[in-house]
């Protein structure tokens, strides 16, 4: 399990790189250009979260 890298205000802009493949995490870079996953049920995004490339996660088991 990894711990928390650092806490985003709520309503700042994320870009989404890409989602697990049970899309219950999603790769992102914030403003700053830090690169973390972060849960889904954290996000909301104009696009569809299905519609976001499936990326490897780096955990042994792939569930980010």
């Amino acid at each position: 399990q990894y711990g928390v890298l650092t806490r985003v205000p709520q309503n700042s802009p994320l870009t989404i790189l890409g989602r697990d493949g049970l899309t219950m995490w999603l790769k992102v870079t914030l403003a700053d250009g830090q690169t973390g996953w972060v849960s889904t049920a954290l996000v909301e995004s104009p696009t569809p979260l299905l519609e976001h490339p499936v990326i490897s996660c780096p955990t042994i088991t792939g569930d980010c």
